[in-house]
């Protein structure tokens, strides 16, 4: 008797995964030619990463994608454009319709993925296909999965963890080459899931440590020298290492209350995933640990703790790793930072290298992942086994599989057909809409302080996709090389300084910042053009036809001071390049040279008043004096030093008695950044802090 193709179960699996695909994204976003979904957030970033990295030259390393940010560290690997797909597709590129996007086929690919390994690991120990095919659903309807699928979409691969048990518990041959396979997989979707996978299988050969064989060293050698050979390939290593580290470990942790806490949210709104429970209170940003098992999900935790303290039965792993696994994941996932609720329990002071290290898995609270399912694996297991009668087991499940349905159901709700994908920024829909076309006057589109993350990415996101520029560093990416970024910066406020045109040779450059581009004004007048859009501004050396409109040349106002003793002035109306707010809200010198711009009323000039700026060194720990050139209307005035403080006075009538106008440039010999200084990782380059300007007899 021949073996059918395409068994029952298997139709069962394809179509519920299909449909609930469909019920997640709604039939137009499935739609493969339509990226309008795509804007929210992060998402925009996976599309934008994709769409760049598709119409330029094959390059090596292979996920190399320096058209998106500009950066030769650039990398579809740190945009999250799921390497996987996006190294496939470009394959194919030439036949593919211009917007075409692969995220929702991904989407559907998870969710079938997730329903079949979940239906063969029960299926293994339970040989009951009904009762696996029931217990499918609860991972079919993970609110781990369907939180991510809404804000991560490459962190929806959660079958990965599933298909790591699976092979654990096959009988085949090989079963480590196969993991091996399975890791180097994660490597090309998320890197979380290969520090998850990598470390459960360290966590094995550690328990049979005292059996270990010369095949399983050689095992755990091949897979690390072979991982390390695959990220080299695809572009994990465009950054330097201590560019993988990131802010947040200690924050985005898991909260001990996050198995029982409701609490969900989306790009649009927060919401209590449970029919039953209300939501609890969380710390910080402990939704990174989200893992809402479910009013039956609780009896699942409670036969997990069970198995794990008198547990006879080998499920997925011996009763040892299942400890290990536990302990060790929620340790790494709970952070130092030790909380349930709103209160803390404990807080421990990591050394800042320790710190380094845990920073590389800084949204620790995703590390719960492994724990999550073996608590629903080894919970439905449990209950098959403790279950005498054939039909009992059945009947159970089926009954909590519906109860986990009403509970999750307001959850659920809030993925209605692509609910989750709403764009409700509409500053972005309205720039959009009046900037349509620009790519075709424009190659690139440009900021003038490059900056990862920046607030105008979350303005343009929809516009880049929408058009046709062939570079942009109006980008967000996971990772980015920190030093390029401020080389970056600084390279592009010397050539404004040398009113280098070549800068503007078919870019577009925007900013949201008003005294920078006055500066740009005041130094290149209406050999440029300016645009400004609600609160931001486009400049460019080509007029743009659509835009005259709001052509704002004669808009820019350079502040008056007044004939006024003693006056404290407002310090942003002044500013040009090279100033920045830190988190005290100090204006600070950022980078080698900044400047002020200041309009004198003539009785100043005829009053012999000075101009009083009021500094303050910006690190404590450097001992050596700050050193500035000052110069005023391009022309050095004095080089002065001061160790802590100094109230620097300008003779104004020396210098404004032909013009009003009036520009200080500020030049710094040697600043320090965080970096250099081995106290962070921030790299741009810090000496002084201005603190006031006034005008004095």
């Amino acid at each position: 008797m021949k073996k059918k193709i395409f068994s029952y179960q298997q139709i069962f699996l394809f179509v519920t995964s299909l449909s609930f695909c469909f019920y997640l994204l709604g039939y137009v976003n499935f739609n493969f030619s339509n990226q309008s979904w795509l804007i929210n957030g992060d998402l925009a970033q996976y599309q934008l990463g994709w769409k760049f990295y598709r119409e330029d030259i094959w390059r090596f390393p292979l996920g190399l994608n320096p058209n998106y940010g500009i950066t030769n560290s650039s990398s579809i690997i740190y945009s999250d454009s799921i390497p996987l797909f996006a190294i496939f597709f470009k394959i194919f590129r030439s036949f593919l319709f211009e917007d075409f996007q692969y995220f929702s086929f991904w989407i559907f690919i998870c969710i079938y993925l997730q329903a079949l390994f979940s239906f063969k690991i029960i299926l293994y120990y339970t040989k009951n296909i009904a009762y696996s095919l029931v217990s499918s659903l609860f991972f079919i309807f993970s609110t781990t999965l369907i939180y991510r699928s809404g804000i991560h979409l490459s962190l929806t691969a959660h079958w990965l963890i599933l298909g790591y048990f699976y092979v654990q518990i096959s009988t085949v041959n090989n079963k480590d080459l196969k993991k091996h396979l399975i890791i180097y997989l994660s490597l090309l979707i998320h890197f979380y899931f290969s520090l998850i996978l990598i470390g459960i299988f360290f966590m094995e050969k550690i328990i049979k440590f005292k059996k270990l064989c010369i095949k399983d060293l050689i095992s755990s050698f091949v897979i690390i020298i072979f991982s390390l050979i695959l990220m080299y390939t695809v572009g994990y290593f465009t950054i330097g290492i201590d560019d993988g580290l990131g802010f947040g470990y200690g924050i985005y942790n898991f909260n001990l209350n996050s198995f029982f806490n409701p609490l969900g949210e989306n790009y649009n709104e927060s919401f209590n995933w449970s029919f039953f429970l209300p939501t609890l209170n969380f710390q910080n940003k402990e939704i990174e640990g989200f893992s809402y098992v479910g009013i039956s999900g609780i009896l699942f935790l409670i036969l997990y703790f069970k198995y794990l303290f008198n547990g006879k039965s080998k499920i997925i792993f011996s009763k040892e790793t299942n400890i290990l696994i536990f302990f060790v994941f929620l340790m790494i996932a709970t952070s130092n930072n030790v909380n349930i609720g709103n209160q803390d329990l404990i807080t421990l002071e990591l050394n800042k290298y320790l710190y380094g290290i845990f920073s590389s898995i800084r949204a620790s609270g995703r590390l719960i992942w492994p724990i999550y399912y073996l608590i629903f694996i080894i919970g439905i297991v449990s209950i098959f086994q403790y279950s005498l009668n054939k039909k009992k087991p059945l009947l159970i499940i089926s009954i909590l599989a519906i109860f986990q349905l009403v509970d999750l159901a307001p959850g659920i709700s809030n993925y209605y057909f692509g609910k989750q994908y709403e764009n409700q920024n509409e500053e972005s829909i309205d720039i959009t809409k009046r900037t349509k076309g620009l790519s075709k006057q424009f190659n690139t589109i440009r900021l003038f302080k490059p900056d990862n993350n920046s607030s105008i990415f979350f303005l343009l996101n929809e516009h880049i996709l929408n058009e046709k520029y062939e570079k942009t560093d109006v980008s967000y990416l996971a990772r980015v090389d920190r030093q390029e970024i401020v080389n970056k910066e600084y390279k592009i406020i010397e050539q404004l300084n040398n009113k280098s045109l070549d800068l503007f040779n078919k870019t577009l450059f925007v900013s949201d910042n008003y005294n920078f581009v006055r500066n740009v004004y005041y130094l290149f007048k209406n050999k440029l053009n300016y645009y400004k859009i609600d609160k931001l501004w486009l400049v460019s050396n080509n007029k743009i036809s659509d835009l005259e409109n709001l052509d704002h040349i004669n808009k820019f106002e350079f502040s008056n001071i007044q004939n006024t003793r003693n006056k404290n002035l407002e310090l942003k109306n002044f500013l040009g390049f090279g100033w920045e707010k830190d988190k005290k809200n100090q204006i600070i010198m950022n980078g080698l040279k900044s400047t002020l711009l200041l309009n004198f009323d003539r009785k100043n000039c005829e009053e012999n008043k000075k101009l009083v700026l009021k500094f303050q060194k910006y690190f404590d720990q450097v001992r050596d004096p700050i050193i500035l050139k000052v110069l005023l209307n391009d022309i050095l005035y004095e080089n002065i030093s001061f160790r802590d403080n100094l109230d620097y006075e300008i003779d104004i009538s020396k210098v404004c008695k032909n013009n009003n106008l009036f520009k200080i440039d500020l030049i710094a010999d040697n600043p320090k950044s965080l970096f250099d200084l081995r106290t962070g990782l921030n790299r741009k380059k810090r000496s002084i802090i201005l603190n006031e300007i006034e005008i004095a007899k």
